[in-house]
C-alpha cells in the first residue's frame, strides 16, 4: 500500500512539473510542489540552497523570495540555526543593494538572539562587510577576526571554505587600502585553506579577487597571471559564475593596458556564461564596462546606449553603485565631447548618490567633475565652491587614511594559537642561548683584563727604576677594572632580574595550561601581557649584545639612504603597546615638503631612535604625549623627540653620556640598562652627526638627533 501511494505521488509530481509556466513563478511553483514531497526542515533546506543559487546569479529578487519561504519554514519547524542561515543571507542581499545600515541591523539582532549559534563566524563575517571600506575599516577588520575565532564551531569542511573565504576578504580590504605586504600574506593564507578544502571554484576566486588587487596597485603584468590562472580554474570545473567574473576582470585588466579589441571579446564571452547563467537576465555591469570601454574608443553612440540600459536597469533593480558610476561614466563620456549641458545632470546625480552612501571617493570625484563643468560654463563662484569642497574632503580623507593605518595592529596570534605558543617557546630558547652566550663574552673579557693584570704587576717587579710610574698605572687600571666589574655585575642583575620574572610568568602560565588549570580564553587573555613582557627583555637582550658587540671590536657602519618617516614609524609601531600600557600617546608630526633622507646606518638609527623613544615612554607619567619632528636643515636634518615626562634631574644629567652605568627606574618602575644613551650619542657621532638633550624637571625632555642629508 505505501509503495502504491509513493508511485502515486510521484507520478503527480511529474506532471504538475510538466504543466508548470516557465516563468520565475513558475519556478517557484514547481519547488513549492517538490517541496511538498519532503519534511518541513528539508523543504527548508532545498528552498535556502536555491536562494544562494540565485544570490550567486546576482538575482536579489528571486532570492529575496525565497528566503522568505524558508525562513517561515524553519519558523514553523523551530530550528535556530536554519532562521541563523537564511537571516545571514538576507543581509548579504541588502549588502549588495547598498542597504547596509539595515543589513547590519539584522546581523547584529541575529549575534544577539543567537549568541552560541554554530553559525556565528558566518555573522561576524557578513556583519565586516557592513562597515564603509573608507572610514569604518578598523571596525570590518575587528569582525573578520572575530568571524576567525568562531570557526571553530564548524565542521572540517566549513571551517575551511569560511576561513578561505575570511582570509580573502581580509586581505582585499587591507589592499583597498594600500597595506600591500598584509594583503598578499592572507591571500596566500586564503589560498591554503582553498586547498586544505579541495575547493578548486573558491581558488578560482581566490585568483581572481587577487588579480584584481594588482590591477588595483597597477602591476598588470601580475593581474594578468593571476585572473588568467582563475579563468583556467573555472574552465576545468565548468564554473560559469567563476568564469562570468574572471573575464569580466580580464576585460577590466586589458582596458587598463590600453588593448580595448582584447576587452570587448572577454565582456563578450563573460556575457555568454551570463546568458547561460540567467537566460533572459540583462548584464549590468557587462553593458556598463563595454559602455566604458566604447567610450574610451570614442565610438559615443554605442556607448551611450550600452550605459543608460546599465544606468535603467540599476535603477530598476535598486543598485545604487551601478547607478552611480553609470551616472558618472555619462557625465564624462559628455564632458570630453564638450556637450556640459548634458554631462551635468548626470554629474549631479552621481554626486547625490555619493552623499547618500557616505563615500568619500566617489564625493571627491565627483566634485572634481562639477568643479570643471562649472567653470566651462563660466560660472566661477560655483566651481569655486566645489573646488573648495573637494579639497576639504581629500584632506579629511587622506587623515582618516594615515590615522587609520597607525590604528589597524596585527591580530594574527588569533588566528593560530599553537602555532604561536611553540614560536613564544622558541623565543624563550633563543633568548636563553643569547644569555650564555653574551655572558661566556664578558667572562673571556674579564680574564684577558685579570691576565693584563697579571703581566703588569710582573713588570713592575723587573723594573724597580720605573716601579713608581708601573703602580700608578696600576692603580689606574684596577680603578677602571673595578668600575667595569661594576657596571658587568649591575647589568647582569637587571637582565637576569627581568628575564626571571619574564621566564617564571610565562613558566607559571604554562604550568597552568598543562593542568588545565585555567581555560584557553582565560590564557588568551594573558597572550598579549606576555607577548609584552618577551619583547621588552628582547629589547633588552639586543642592548646587551650591541653594547657587548661595542666593546669588543665595535659596530661596522653600512652608510645608506634612509627615509626618516618610514624607520620611525617602524620604531613607533614596536612601541606601541608599551605605550598603550600607560595611555601614552605617541606620534610623528613631519613638516611640508616632507624631510629629505639621511645618509647613516639603518641598525645604528633604529638603535637610537628606540631608545631614545623608548625611554620617553619609561619616564612619562600616564596619560602623557611623545611627539617625533624634524626641521630640515642646509646639510643636515634634525630629528626631535620631545615628551611630556618627568624630565632628568641635575645629577643624574652628569652621567647620562659617560661609561658610568647609572639606569632609573620609570613612571611605572621600568628597569633599564643605563648604557643605551651612551650608546646611542656614540653611534650618532660615528655617522657624522650629534645627539644632545635639553630637559627641565617635572616638565619634560628633548632629544635632538642631527644626522648629514643623503646626496
Amino acid at each position: 500500500m505505501n509503495t502504491i501511494l509513493k508511485t502515486a505521488q510521484l507520478t503527480l509530481l511529474a506532471v504538475l512539473l510538466l504543466i508548470a509556466p516557465k516563468s520565475v513563478e513558475g519556478k517557484m511553483f514547481s519547488e513549492t510542489v517538490k517541496a511538498s514531497f519532503y519534511t518541513v526542515e528539508e523543504s527548508a533546506d532545498i528552498l535556502y540552497q536555491q536562494a544562494k543559487d540565485a544570490f550567486r546569479l546576482s538575482d536579489f529578487s528571486q532570492a529575496s523570495k525565497l528566503i522568505d519561504r524558508a525562513e517561515r519554514l524553519y519558523k514553523n519547524a523551530d530550528d535556530t540555526e536554519g532562521i541563523v542561515l537564511v537571516q545571514n543571507l538576507r543581509a548579504r542581499i541588502l549588502i549588495e543593494q547598498g542597504k547596509r545600515s539595515e543589513a547590519q541591523q539584522i546581523l547584529i539582532k541575529a549575534i544577539e538572539s543567537s549568541p552560541e549559534s554554530i553559525y556565528r563566524a558566518k555573522l561576524h563575517n557578513t556583519l565586516s562587510r557592513t562597515f564603509n571600506v573608507n572610514t569604518e575599516t578598523q571596525s570590518g577588520l575587528e569582525e573578520l577576526y572575530k568571524a576567525l575565532e568562531y570557526t571553530y564551531k564548524l565542521t572540517d569542511t566549513e571551517k575551511n571554505h569560511l576561513s578561505a573565504e575570511i582570509f580573502q576578504r581580509l586581505a582585499t580590504l587591507l589592499s583597498t587600502i594600500g597595506r600591500t605586504e598584509e594583503s598578499f600574506q592572507y591571500f596566500a593564507e586564503s589560498i591554503r585553506f582553498a586547498e586544505k578544502a579541495n575547493d578548486p571554484l573558491q581558488l578560482s576566486t581566490i585568483y581572481n579577487n587577487l588579480g584584481v588587487s594588482y590591477n588595483r596597485f597597477g602591476q598588470l603584468d601580475n593581474a594578468l597571471f593571476h585572473l588568467q590562472r582563475a579563468l583556467e580554474l573555472a574552465l576545468e570545473e565548468n564554473g560559469l559564475v567563476e568564469e562570468y567574473r574572471a573575464r569580466v576582470n580580464l576585460g577590466n585588466t586589458y582596458v587598463n593596458f590600453g588593448l580595448f579589441e582584447a576587452a570587448l571579446d572577454q565582456y563578450n564571452l563573460a556575457l555568454t556564461a551570463f546568458q547561460i547563467l540567467q537566460p533572459g537576465a540583462a548584464p549590468i555591469i557587462i553593458m556598463h564596462n563595454q559602455g566604458r570601454t566604447l567610450a574610451m574608443m570614442e565610438r559615443y553612440n554605442e556607448a551611450e546606449d550600452l550605459l543608460k540600459q546599465s544606468l535603467a536597469l540599476s535603477e530598476e533593480q535598486n543598485i545604487m553603485e551601478g547607478i552611480y558610476y553609470n551616472a558618472s561614466e555619462l557625465g564624462k563620456m559628455y564632458a570630453v565631447q564638450n556637450e556640459t549641458g548634458r554631462a551635468l545632470p548626470y554629474f549631479k546625480r552621481a554626486a547625490e548618490l555619493a552623499e547618500s552612501l557616505n563615500n568619500s571617493e566617489f564625493r571627491i570625484e565627483t566634485l572634481n567633475e562639477l568643479h570643471h563643468l562649472y567653470a566651462q560654463k563660466g560660472q566661477f563662484e560655483v566651481a569655486y565652491e566645489k573646488l573648495l569642497r573637494y579639497y576639504a574632503i581629500s584632506d579629511s580623507l587622506n587623515k582618516v587614511q594615515y590615522t587609520r593605518e597607525l590604528a589597524l595592529a596585527e591580530n594574527y596570534i588569533e588566528l593560530s594559537r599553537q602555532r604561536e605558543i611553540n614560536s613564544l617557546l622558541q623565543q624563550q630558547q633563543l633568548q636563553k642561548t643569547r644569555q650564555l652566550r653574551t655572558q661566556s663574552v664578558l667572562m673571556v673579557v674579564s680574564l684577558l683584563a685579570l691576565l693584563f693584570l697579571v703581566l703588569l704587576m710582573i713588570q713592575m717587579k723587573r723594573s724597580v727604576a720605573s716601579k713608581q710610574i708601573i703602580m700608578d698605572e696600576l692603580e689606574s687600571q684596577k680603578q677602571k677594572l673595578e668600575e667595569a666589574n661594576q657596571s658587568k655585575d649591575k647589568l647582569f642583575a637587571i637582565v637576569s632580574h627581568d628575564l626571571r620574572n619574564a621566564l617564571a610568568s610565562m613558566e607559571g602560565i604554562l604550568t597552568l595550561l598543562s593542568e588545565d588549570e585555567i581555560s584557553m580564553e582565560e590564557f588568551r587573555q594573558l597572550i598579549p601581557e606576555v607577548e609584552a613582557i618577551v619583547q621588552e627583555n628582547s629589547r633588552v637582550i639586543i642592548d646587551l649584545l650591541t653594547w657587548a658587540k661595542e666593546q669588543l671590536s665595535g659596530v661596522r657602519m653600512d652608510f645608506m639612504k634612509i627615509d626618516i618617516a618610514a624607520i620611525t614609524g617602524e620604531v613607533l609601531q614596536s612601541q606601541k603597546s608599551k605605550a598603550a600600557k600607560k595611555n601614552i600617546i605617541a606620534t610623528a608630526n613631519w613638516p611640508n615638503p616632507e624631510i629629505p633622507t639621511v645618509w647613516a646606518d639603518y641598525n645604528a638609527l633604529t638603535f637610537i631612535l628606540r631608545n631614545l623613544i623608548s625611554n620617553s615612554i619609561k619616564f612619562t607619567n600616564n596619560g602623557g604625549e611623545i611627539t617625533v619632528s624634524a626641521e630640515n636643515r642646509e646639510e643636515t636634518v634634525l630629528i626631535i623627540i620631545r615628551d611630556t615626562g618627568i624630565g632628568i634631574d641635575d645629577e643624574v644629567k652628569k652621567y647620562i653620556f659617560t661609561d658610568v652605568i647609572r639606569s632609573r627606574k620609570g613612571t611605572a618602575n621600568e628597569q633599564g640598562t643605563g648604557f643605551g644613551l651612551k650608546l646611542s650619542r656614540d653611534f650618532a657621532e660615528r655617522m657624522n652627526g650629534s645627539l644632545h638633550f635639553e630637559s627641565t624637571e617635572n616638565k619634560g625632555t628633548t632629544f635632538y638627533v642631527e644626522l648629514p642629508k643623503a646626496k
